[in-house]
């Protein structure tokens, strides 16, 4: 239904994108980190039950059903994996918070 928008006009999703932009890990930056902690391979996707994980572990305050919802419209391809850069892009784009992406040839911090 959603796919390709991320669902971002819907007024039930925006509220759950915005429980995670305003979480402990909801900024690009750390939604980054967390996400590159399941992506083994580095490939830029984690499957759906590790995006799952990775957002109930870290206390995003969202319901089970929620990060289900969230979960089944992150899998744009559906293949079981979300391009969590595409995720983070439309978090940041529904709060309205700046998203620079690190250079893909470096992803160390600036020092």
């Amino acid at each position: 239904k959603y796919k390709g928008s991320w669902g971002a006009e819907d007024p039930k999703l925006q509220r759950i994108y915005w429980k995670v932009a305003n979480s402990m890990v909801g900024n690009p930056h750390r939604l980054r980190q967390l996400f590159r902690k399941f992506d083994m391979d580095r490939n830029g996707d984690v499957s759906s039950s590790e995006f799952l994980s990775a957002l109930l572990a870290n206390h995003v305050p969202l319901s089970r059903e929620e990060a289900r919802m969230l979960s089944s419209v992150a899998d744009t391809q559906d293949r079981g994996v979300v391009l969590y850069e595409e995720f983070i892009d439309t978090v940041a784009r529904v709060s309205g918070q700046p998203n620079r992406r690190p250079n893909t040839a470096d992803s160390s911090p600036p020092a």
